[in-house]
């Protein structure tokens, strides 16, 4: 993409703005969300041929997507519009022993787009998964594998970037005893970029963690997370290789029928290794904190509202803290329409090296099974970006209209 400078300070680390674009593509791309529970009636989502054994099924499907874009490059100045065709065919192969022992899933799909004026971004990505659960007495073994291509453009901390790559696995036991629950795991998450002014930012991340839930009260549970990490790998040019300790204590509960919550507060402290190229400190730590809340107002809607605050690590300095505001809303009209709403706010509190900002972003859409087997949807969305850069900030407003068939 020709509009990243190559700017020593500006450069952000992968850790961070991926981060930022798994959040956005959370609030942007995921379809319209139903209310947890929609009213009954005899509609029911199906497909147009049931391809399936006893323990056997084949999914496959088709999204083509239209949507129009204001500004492309998410630019201050550079305020280039256009319309975008995306193609996103698809399958999912499922294996149920039926007995509650074993659940494969193995999926599939590429997604293309193509910009009707700017034809340098036309891109393909492929999306591969599969995991495999195995329930053994009271214990539960998953394996997973996922790789990913992200070829859309996201913005993070400094500016516009495009085109990378994750190829993620792990393992984890979870296990289920009369008054506590939890879970062991081991996940890696291996990066790799498109474009050469990241090359020396590919990396490995590996997560070992343990956690669990007491069951203390009648629908209450004490929550304990305990993680270890590491990030190497990277081109000691361009970052130092570190590892970190996370430790977290919380409660999950319901106070009411209609009412959710979780809420879990610990720190982060990481430790970078030594680099007389980069001038980083020893170590950091800063507070954790995250908070969902969900509300079934009715049989057909939900109000769910987040706060997320995190040190983030960052590559001129140390961390920054973010903190992260989001309100969404689902409402079921019956079982074959349904509409939703969400929208955030985020504050970047930096180091005295790197910038602030501020984000704030919303979207309304709306969904309808116009066959039981095919699919309407259609959202608006906008956001915009304020910093004490102001070459970075944008307004960006997006209009996209799909369709779903499930074969």
């Amino acid at each position: 993409m020709h509009r990243i400078e190559d700017g020593g300070d500006l450069l952000m680390t992968s850790k961070a703005w991926m981060s930022a674009a798994a959040l956005a593509l959370c609030a942007y791309s995921a379809p319209v969300a139903r209310a947890e529970a929609a009213p009954a009636d005899d509609w029911k989502q199906g497909r147009l041929f049931d391809i399936h054994t006893d323990k056997l099924s084949l999914k496959p499907y088709l999204t083509e997507e239209i949507g129009y874009n204001t500004n492309v490059y998410l630019s201050e100045t550079d305020t280039n519009d256009d319309f975008i065709i995306v193609t996103r065919p698809g399958f999912d192969i499922e294996y149920d022993s039926k007995d509650g022992g074993t659940l494969a899933k193995v999926g599939y799909y590429f997604r293309s787009m193509v910009y009707f004026d700017f034809n340098d971004l036309n891109e393909v990505e492929n999306h591969v998964s599969a995991s495999v659960d195995q329930r053994l007495g009271k214990f539960k073994l998953d394996a997973f594998f996922k790789y990913d291509q992200q070829k859309t453009i996201v913005d993070y901390q400094a500016f516009p970037i495009q085109g990378y790559s994750v190829l993620n696995f792990g393992a984890k036991a979870v296990y289920d005893f009369n008054a506590f629950d939890g879970e062991v795991g081991f996940e890696r998450k291996g990066y790799t970029y498109d474009e050469s002014v990241y090359s020396g930012y590919e990396h490995d991340e590996d997560r070992v963690w343990v956690q669990g839930a007491y069951h203390a009260w009648d629908k209450t549970d004490l929550l304990l997370e305990f993680a270890w990490g590491q990030s190497s790998g990277y081109d000691a040019d361009a970052h130092n290789d570190s590892t970190y300790v996370e430790f977290l204590v919380g409660v999950k509960g319901r106070p009411t029928a209609k009412v959710g919550v979780q809420a879990k507060i610990g720190f982060r402290s990481e430790n970078y290794d030594e680099s007389p190229l980069i001038p980083y400190e020893d170590d950091y730590s800063g507070l954790i904190v995250r908070i969902a809340a969900t509300w079934d107002a009715s049989d057909r809607d939900r109000v769910t509202l987040g706060f997320l605050r995190e040190p983030v690590p960052s590559l001129s300095s140390n961390y920054y803290t973010t903190n992260r505001f989001t309100l969404d809303y689902a409402h079921a009209f019956d079982n074959r329409m349904r509409a939703s709403a969400g929208l955030y706010y985020e504050m970047a509190s930096e180091s005295d090296q790197v910038d602030d900002y501020t984000r704030f972003g919303f979207m309304i859409g709306a969904g309808y099974d116009l066959l039981a087997w095919l699919t309407l949807d259609g959202r608006y969305e906008y956001a915009t970006k304020s910093g004490d850069i102001s070459a970075y900030d944008y307004d960006v407003h997006r209009i996209v209209l799909s369709v779903t068939a499930r074969f």
